[in-house]
């Protein structure tokens, strides 16, 4: 795409890449269960990339990344527990706590066109500021009203996290990360995120993690198997949790210089029907009796470059 979605509509951004994804999972639940008060919770990790701590978090659900978007956002605690590998007394500890980010929220709407990766801010800027989510009493709506605004939800809700994961700098602009630039090397923290404000009566479930300040290099993906068929190979590799997209790469001049043969990230998806922990990724080819190299490179949502992993011949 080479404009954004100011001036068209912008539930083309959601349409575009529909055809990336596999159908999401719809769960249909009952209107008693809707008439509950939504659980509010936050996952969260943190890497030290050598310079900085990179904390990333994703909300649980629906409810909450649409609470965060409009109302607050999420702040950023941190507690120091130990300083060059000494653990700190109670005090110290207490008196080491600090909100070191507070209020957390995307950017506007219009700031999105000045990313530099238009596609993937389009599919977060149309989830969040698109068509105006409606507002359905699910405890009283009929099936089909449940069950299409649940599917509307979750493919906002879930596009827009998947292409956070893909780009850090939109991460950021989601408000789904933030970039720790004060803490020490060998010190140890524990981060908190939690969402800046709650409804009255909610509670949440806080995103927390434990961190030692030393760099952590990613693992590169494991090497590829390949399957040769008539003018097509197949590659299979392990999937592993660091990574949750990749990229692959292919040279036909025995390694010398690679070219990416996917144009947008390979997603790596589970299928619970046939529960396979490998992915597997289709190449079509020109001729039989050329020679190709092939090797995978895996996205992390740290914006942390991996090493390739090893390569294959086919």
């Amino acid at each position: 795409m080479n404009t954004m979605y100011a001036s068209i509509n912008r539930k083309r951004y959601i349409t575009a890449i529909c055809s990336l994804f596999l159908p999401m999972l719809l769960v249909c639940l009952t209107g008693k269960l809707y008439a509950q008060t939504p659980a509010y919770t936050i996952e969260a990790k943190a890497l030290y990339d050598g310079n900085n701590v990179i904390i990333r978090w994703a909300p649980g659900n629906f409810d909450t990344w649409n609470w965060g978007n409009f109302h607050g956002g999420y702040d950023v605690e941190r507690t120091k527990i130990k300083q060059n590998c000494v653990a700190l007394s109670t005090s110290e500890i207490s008196a080491s706590k600090d909100t070191i980010a507070s209020g957390l929220i995307p950017i506007p709407e219009m700031q999105w066109e000045l990313l530099e990766d238009t596609t993937l801010a389009g599919i977060v800027a149309g989830s969040i500021y698109g068509d105006s989510i409606e507002i359905v009493d699910m405890a009283h709506a009929d099936f089909m009203t449940v069950v299409n605004t649940t599917e509307s939800r979750k493919n906002r809700f879930g596009y827009s996290l998947f292409a956070c994961d893909q780009n850090l700098d939109i991460a950021l602009a989601a408000g789904l990360a933030f970039i720790d630039t004060t803490a020490q090397e060998n010190d140890e923290y524990i981060y908190v995120v939690k969402l800046h404000t709650l409804p009255s009566g909610a509670s949440q479930k806080k995103g927390i993690i434990s961190l030692r300040v030393v760099p952590a290099l990613l693992p590169a993906p494991l090497k590829p198997i390949a399957l040769c068929m008539d003018k097509a190979v197949i590659l299979n590799w392990p999937k592993q949790a660091e990574y949750g997209s990749y990229l692959v790469e292919r040279s036909n001049n025995n390694g010398q210089t690679y070219e990416i043969i996917n144009q947008r990230p390979f997603l790596s998806l589970s299928d619970a029907a046939v529960g396979t922990d490998l992915n597997s990724f289709w190449d079509s080819l020109g001729a039989n009796d050329v020679q190709y190299v092939y090797r995978v490179k895996g996205l992390s949502p740290f914006g942390v470059s991996c090493p390739p992993s090893d390569t294959i011949h086919a």
